[in-house]
């Protein structure tokens, strides 16, 4: 009996946008339901990052179920280490944000839809904390109760959007080692059956 061969590939880290002050701009390569994707936090007006803010279509995770997806790729993949530590080292989480509570810590925003009467901004949020705080949490639903023209994270808040774009970084191919591999086993396995009476 041949033993089954098993081949597993590491999924590459993302690769984080760090500025010369030392702040978390975003990531590069972010695995989400299987498709790489880039983010960015920013702040800012949502009509003016997302395309109007008015459609579920100008977000590039437009469901529930896809945006606490992306929520959670952000903690497993890029908030980890000194960022996961420490939150005011995200771009737009600065402690200098009048209003700042410590204890809440900074919540990324990954905007999804809005309500009908576009007066609530949907969104599922990674509620990073630093350490001391407590644990890091999720929030998911309507996160800015606000009409949506007006739905801004500047500066007096502690939340930052995730601005989600398809990623420009190639799927990682397999090495030419795991080729080999498979290769061998299917020469090996071939060999065998030929050799039975």
């Amino acid at each position: 009996m041949i033993a089954p061969l098993c081949v597993t590939t590491a999924l590459a880290s993302p690769i984080l946008k760090i500025d010369s002050n030392g702040q978390l701009l975003g990531a590069t390569g972010v695995v989400v339901l299987g498709g790489y994707y880039d983010v960015d936090f920013v702040d800012g007006w949502c009509t003016g990052l997302f395309n109007g803010c008015d459609e579920p279509s100008d977000f590039q995770f437009n469901t529930s179920d896809s945006a606490v997806a992306a929520s959670h790729a952000l903690a497993d993949q890029v908030f980890q280490g000194i960022f996961d530590d420490e939150h005011t080292l995200t771009n737009g989480c600065d402690a200098s944000d009048q209003g700042y509570d410590y204890d809440v810590g900074c919540f990324i925003m990954t905007p999804y839809g809005n309500s009908e009467s576009g007066y609530s901004l949907y969104s599922s949020a990674f509620q990073n904390r630093s350490s001391t705080y407590g644990p890091d949490g999720f929030v998911r639903g309507i996160i800015y109760d606000d009409s949506t023209n007006s739905a801004s994270l500047s500066d007096g808040y502690y939340a930052v959007f995730a601005m989600w774009s398809k990623s420009s970084v190639n799927v990682p191919e397999p090495t030419s080692a795991i080729l080999l591999l498979l290769g061998l086993a299917g020469l090996f396995a071939s060999r065998r059956k030929q050799r039975k009476p």
